[in-house]
C-alpha cells in the first residue's frame, strides 16, 4: 500500500486516505471523464509529518489555550495564523522531502500545477467543506509546490475550518489531510455546475466567467448565470453579469486580475452549445455518483474538463446561521479595494456628519411628544449604523489578516505576528484622546502648583471649573462612557492626577512603524509582487486603525441617543414616574407620549463572580497579543466607575476592553482580558503603547481579584497570579 498515488483509470480508491476530492476525481477518471493529470499525497504523509516534526503536539497546545466552544472569531483567526506559521517554518524531514520531490517532478516535470486540499471528511455526502480548505493555483517550481503542500495542510486548521468542525461536532484530534496535485489548466472560460438549484428542485444552475474559476469562487468576478430545466435540458433563463475583469495566471506563478477585451465584455462566456455541454457533463456525473453534484469545470479550447466534483449536501445553512456571516468576513484584495473606498469616502463621513447633526439639535426646547419621536428616530439611526458596522466595517478587518498571511508566506518569520509592527500608528482616535488627557493633566498640575490655589479649588472656582468643563466636553466627545454630572469633576480630577505621574506619551510613548522596517519588508519583492505588497500594507494599516476608530464613531451616535434618553428620563422623573435601572428606548418614548408603560429593564444582570482557586501561585493561559513582560497589582474593571480608580503601574484586568474605555491604558503596565484576539481593541491599544497583553483568558475578571500580584507574559500568553 503506497502513500503516494497517481490517479489513472485503474487507481484503487481509498476514501479515508485519499480524501473526498481525490476520490471523486479518481472515480471520474475511471469512468472515462476528462480530468487534469493528477496525483495524491495521502493523509498518511500528513500524519507522518506532524508526528516526526513534533507539530501535532504544538497544534494541540494552541487548541488547548481555550475551549474551542468559547472562542470568538478573532481568537480563531489568531490560532489559525499561529498554526499556519508552524507549517511554514517547520523544516521538511530530509528523507520525506526527497521522496516527495522525486514523485512530483516525475509526474509533472516543470509543468505548472494546482495544489488542492482533500481531507477525508471533505466533500462527503454529509459534509461539504466547500471553499473551507486551501487551493493554490498555478504553482511553478518544486520549492513553490512543497510550500503549497504545507499551506494546504495548514488550512485544515484555518479559522473557517475550525468553526465548521466545531458546528458539525467533528473530532479535532482525528483531523487529517490528503493533498491533490493537478496539472494546471489555463482555462479560457470556467465555472460551476450546481445540479439542483437552491430555489427549485426542477432546475440546475450553470455559472461561468472568463478566465479561471478563482474570481468566481472568491467573489471578485461576477459570473453569468443560466438556469436549466433538469428534465428537458432547456435553458429557462440567462442573467448576464457586468463583465469587466477576469482572473488569469501570472507569469511568475500565482494569479492576477486583468481587464476583459471589448468582445468579452459584450459577449457571455458560454454560447448555447457550451451551456448544453456543461449541463450534460454535470448530469452524467450525477448518474455516476448517484447524487446531485456541485462541479467546478473549465474549457481548454473546446474540451470540457472536470476540476472537482462534490455532492450537494443536505445540511444547508439557515440564513441566520452565524457561519454564513463568518464566511462573509473573508474578502479578496479586489473586494477590499472597493470596500475601503466605500468605508473611507462614504460611510465614515456619513457617520461623522450624522453625529454632528444630532449634536446640533436642541433637545431642551422639544415637547415631550417631539422628544419621544426624536428618541425613536435616534434609536433607528443607531440600529442602522450598527448593522452597517457588522456588514461593512467588521469584514474590512480581513485586510489585516490578508496582509499577515502575505507577509508570513514571503518572509516566514518565527513570530507569526511580526507583521503587526508595520501597522502601528499614532493616528488612532483613542490615542488622540489619551494625548488630550495628558495635556489636561499637565494644565491641572500647573494650576495646582500654587499651594494657596490648591486650597481654594472648589466647584465654585470659576477658572478651575472652566478648565474642567472644557476637558469634560472634549473627553465625552471621544468616549461613550456614561458619567453622572455630579461625579464627573471628582472622577476626572482623580484621572488627571494619575496621568500627571506618567511620561509624556506624545513624546516617548507610542511607537510607530519606521520607514526602515517598511523598506526591509518591501525589499523582498519586485514588479507586480511589489505593487501588491505595498497595496496590502496600506490596506492593512487603514484596517488596523479603523478597527479601533469605528467603535468611537459608533460610540458618538450612542452618546447622542443617550443624551435624549437622559433628558426623557429626567422629565418623567419630574412628573413622578418611578424609573429604576436602565430602560429600553421605546419604553421612555412611549411614556413621554403619555402612555402607560409596564417597565421592563433592559439592564443585563451581571452574573456572580465564579469562585476562584485559592492556591498561592497559579498560571492562567491565554493568547499572546502584545509582547513583553510586566508585573504589578491587578485592577479588575467590572463597571465604568471602576476606571477612575485606576492607578499608575497597575495591571488592567477585565472581561473586554472596549475602545471607548481605553483611555486608562497609558496608566497600566499590562493587560489581561477574557475576550481574545490580536485584533480586539485591548490588544491593538496595548501594542500602540508597547504594553504586554494576554487575551482570551477564561474568566479573567473573576479568576483574578483587584490587589492580586500579577505577572503578564505577552510572548507566551501566560498570566502568573500570586495572592497575598
Amino acid at each position: 500500500m503506497t502513500d503516494l498515488m497517481e490517479i489513472t483509470s485503474s487507481v484503487h480508491i481509498e476514501m479515508d486516505r485519499m480524501g473526498g476530492k481525490s476520490a471523486a476525481i479518481a472515480r471520474l477518471a475511471k469512468a472515462g471523464f476528462k480530468v487534469p493529470r493528477s496525483i495524491v499525497i495521502t493523509s498518511d504523509v500528513y500524519d507522518s509529518f506532524v508526528e516526526v516534526t513534533g507539530l501535532r503536539g504544538r497544534i494541540l497546545f494552541e487548541l488547548g489555550r481555550k475551549d474551542i466552544e468559547g472562542m470568538r472569531w478573532e481568537e480563531m483567526w489568531d490560532t489559525a495564523l499561529r498554526i499556519r506559521n508552524f507549517f511554514l517554518t517547520t523544516p521538511w524531514p530530509s528523507s520525506l522531502r526527497r521522496r516527495l520531490e522525486t514523485f512530483i517532478t516525475g509526474s509533472f516535470k516543470d509543468s505548472q500545477v494546482t495544489v488542492r486540499s482533500s481531507a477525508p471528511d471533505e466533500d462527503s455526502t454529509k459534509n461539504s467543506f466547500a471553499g473551507i480548505h486551501e487551493s493554490l493555483v498555478n504553482r511553478n517550481g518544486i520549492d513553490s509546490v512543497m510550500d503549497a503542500i504545507k499551506l494546504v495542510w495548514a488550512s485544515l486548521w484555518s479559522d473557517r475550518a475550525m468553526m465548521y468542525r466545531r458546528e458539525l461536532r467533528l473530532d479535532f484530534t482525528k483531523s487529517s489531510m490528503a493533498v491533490l496535485i493537478q496539472e494546471f489548466i489555463d482555462g479560457k472560460k470556467s465555472g460551476i455546475f450546481f445540479g439542483v438549484s437552491p430555489n427549485s428542485q426542477n432546475l440546475s444552475v450553470v455559472e461561468s466567467v472568463y478566465g479561471l474559476n478563482q474570481g468566481l469562487v472568491d467573489g471578485s468576478v461576477e459570473p453569468d448565470r443560466w438556469t436549466v430545466n433538469r428534465e428537458t435540458g432547456a435553458v429557462e433563463s440567462h442573467l448576464a453579469s457586468k463583465r469587466s475583469i477576469k482572473v488569469a495566471p501570472s507569469k511568475g506563478g500565482g494569479l492576477t486580475t486583468v481587464e476583459l477585451s471589448e468582445d468579452e465584455i459584450l459577449s457571455p462566456p458560454l454560447n448555447s452549445a457550451e451551456v448544453e455541454t456543461v449541463f450534460r457533463n454535470g448530469t452524467e456525473a450525477e448518474k455516476l455518483f448517484g447524487l446531485s453534484q456541485d462541479v467546478e469545470w473549465t474549457f481548454s479550447g473546446d474540451e470540457f474538463i472536470f476540476l472537482q466534483s462534490r455532492p450537494i449536501t443536505t445540511n444547508a445553512l439557515d440564513p441566520g446561521d452565524e457561519r454564513l456571516w463568518y464566511r462573509s468576513l473573508k474578502r479578496s484584495l479586489t473586494n477590499l479595494r472597493k470596500l475601503r473606498k466605500k468605508v473611507e469616502n462614504d460611510l465614515i463621513p456619513q457617520m461623522i456628519k450624522t453625529a454632528e447633526e444630532l449634536a446640533d439639535i436642541g433637545l431642551d426646547s422639544m415637547s415631550d411628544s417631539d422628544l419621544a419621536g426624536e428618541i425613536t428616530r435616534r434609536t433607528q439611526i443607531l440600529k442602522n449604523w450598527t448593522n452597517i458596522y457588522w456588514a461593512e466595517f467588521i469584514p474590512f478587518a480581513h485586510a489585516v489578516r490578508l496582509f499577515g498571511q502575505f507577509y508570513n508566506d514571503a518572509l516566514k518569520p518565527k513570530d507569526p505576528f511580526e507583521f503587526v509592527s508595520l501597522l502601528v500608528t499614532k493616528d488612532m482616535l483613542s490615542v488622540q484622546r489619551n494625548r488630550l488627557l495628558q495635556e489636561a493633566s499637565r494644565k491641572i498640575s500647573n494650576f495646582q502648583a500654587d499651594e494657596s490655589r490648591i486650597l481654594g479649588i472648589t466647584a465654585r472656582n470659576a477658572e478651575f471649573r472652566e478648565l474642567i468643563d472644557v476637558y469634560t466636553r472634549e473627553f465625552q466627545e471621544f468616549s461613550s462612557v456614561g458619567m453622572e454630572l455630579e461625579n464627573i469633576e471628582e472622577n476626572l480630577l482623580e484621572l488627571f492626577s494619575e496621568f500627571s505621574k506618567i511620561p509624556d506619551r506624545s513624546e516617548t510613548g507610542v511607537e510607530t512603524s519606521s520607514s526602515l522596517e517598511e523598506d526591509v519588508f518591501l525589499s523582498h519583492f519586485s514588479g507586480p509582487a511589489l505593487e501588491e505588497a505595498s497595496e496590502l500594507l496600506e490596506l492593512a494599516r487603514f484596517s488596523y486603525r479603523l478597527r479601533d476608530d469605528d467603535n468611537i464613531y459608533l460610540g458618538r451616535l450612542e452618546s447622542r441617543l443617550r443624551s435624549a434618553l437622559k433628558l426623557g428620563e429626567s422629565r418623567l422623573a419630574a412628573k413622578g414616574a418611578a424609573i429604576k435601572g436602565s430602560r429600553l428606548p421605546e419604553e421612555i418614548a412611549e411614556a413621554l407620549r403619555g402612555k402607560q408603560v409596564d417597565w421592563v429593564s433592559s439592564k443585563v444582570e451581571t452574573p456572580a463572580p465564579k469562585e476562584s482557586y485559592r492556591s498561592e501561585v497559579r498560571q492562567l493561559r491565554g493568547q499572546p497579543a502584545g509582547g513583553g513582560f510586566s508585573s504589578g497589582l491587578a485592577r479588575v474593571i467590572n463597571a465604568s466607575e471602576d476606571l477612575f480608580s485606576f492607578k499608575v503601574g497597575e495591571i488592567l484586568v477585565c472581561d473586554a476592553v472596549d475602545p471607548n474605555i481605553t483611555f486608562i491604558v497609558p496608566l497600566c503596565v499590562g493587560i489581561v482580558e477574557r475576550r481574545g484576539g490580536m485584533l480586539i481593541h485591548g490588544a491593538i491599544i496595548a501594542r500602540e503603547y508597547g504594553i504586554p497583553c494576554v487575551t482570551g483568558v477564561a474568566d479573567a475578571a473573576s479568576a483574578i481579584h483587584t490587589g492580586d500580584y500579577v505577572t503578564v507574559d505577552g510572548f507566551l500568553g501566560i498570566v502568573t497570579l500570586e495572592r497575598n
